[in-house]
């Protein structure tokens, strides 16, 4: 097994996750690393599996089967 040894300087981080980070890590924003991006199916909404937020987790929805509740 391999002993994983800690880096030699850390800077402080002041957040509420972990108190420090390496200090040669270069932290950035996440909005100036992600994207958002919008689709519009449309059309092609057969193509799509439509999942819904469950208390038992994510399922694939049923349109056909009617059950559960839909928006108008």
């Amino acid at each position: 097994m391999q002993v994983l040894t800690p880096y030699l300087k850390y800077s402080d981080s002041n957040l509420l996750i972990g108190s420090s980070y390496p200090s040669h890590w270069k932290l950035e924003r996440n909005r100036n690393l992600l994207k958002r991006e919008s689709l519009i199916v449309g059309d092609k909404a057969s193509e799509f599996k439509l999942l819904s937020l469950t208390t038992k987790g994510v399922i694939v929805r049923d349109m056909n089967s009617g059950k559960g509740k839909f928006p108008k």
